[in-house]
């Protein structure tokens, strides 16, 4: 039996990286949550000065932050999983690239939830 190609192997893991979470709605809410507040106390914070560049390094690194946190929670949740499934065939450039995708739509919702909040 032959292993799926890269193409089908990367298919199935966005599909799959979409479907843990959406069907976890406690990791949802907190994606969906966490930027809001962020971005209302970096406005508050600065809500009397115009935007400077201050201003625009404390957005970038809510990014990063908001970026690495969502990273760091898919890797920990899936360790054993991608073990197992490394040992049957699984590319690691399917992976990554799943992650990628579905990280970097993630993270470009959260972004726009800090900008539009501060």
């Amino acid at each position: 039996m032959t292993s799926p190609g890269f193409k089908q192997q990367l298919d199935t893991l966005i599909d799959r990286n979409l479907a843990v979470l959406l069907g976890s709605p406690g990791s949802l809410v907190v994606i969906l949550v966490q930027p809001p507040i962020i971005g209302y106390l970096i406005g508050l914070a600065w809500q009397s000065a115009e935007a400077s560049e201050t201003t625009y390094f404390i957005l970038s690194l809510a990014a990063i932050y908001l970026g690495c946190m969502n990273a760091c929670t898919a890797i920990v949740k899936e360790r054993a999983i991608y073990d197992r499934e490394r040992m049957i065939g699984l590319r690691l450039w399917s992976y990554i690239l799943s992650k990628l995708q579905v990280l970097s739509l993630i993270s470009l919702v959260q972004c726009l939830l800090v900008l539009l909040v501060a």
